[in-house]
C-alpha cells in the first residue's frame, strides 16, 4: 500500500464520516474525531461490500459506502447516547 493510498482513505473517510452523519436525521453526540474514525471504517466495509461481495460500480459502491458510515455513526451514537451525561448547569 501507497502513502497516496493511505492519504486518500483518509480523506475520503473524512469525506464518508460527514455525509453519513448528514443523513442521520438530529444531533449525534460524538465528535469529529470519532465521526472521521466511523467514516474510515465505513468507507473500508462500504468497499468490501460493493467491490468484493456485490461486485458493483463505483458510484454504487460510493452510497454503500455513505450507508455504512451512516448506519456506524448512527449505532455509535446509540450506544454512547446511553453512557453520555450531560455536565451540570452553571
Amino acid at each position: 500500500m501507497h502513502l497516496s493510498s493511505i492519504i486518500g482513505i483518509l480523506v475520503g473517510g473524512i469525506v464518508i464520516g460527514g455525509l453519513g452523519r448528514l443523513i442521520l436525521p438530529g444531533r449525534q453526540p460524538i465528535g469529529c474525531l470519532m465521526t472521521m474514525l466511523l467514516g474510515i471504517v465505513g468507507g473500508v466495509l462500504g468497499w468490501y461490500l460493493g467491490h468484493e461481495v456485490a461486485e458493483v460500480g463505483d458510484g454504487l459502491t460510493f452510497l454503500i459506502q455513505i450507508v455504512c458510515a451512516a448506519a456506524l455513526v448512527g449505532v455509535f451514537g446509540l450506544i454512547y447516547r446511553g453512557t453520555y451525561r450531560a455536565p451540570p448547569p452553571r
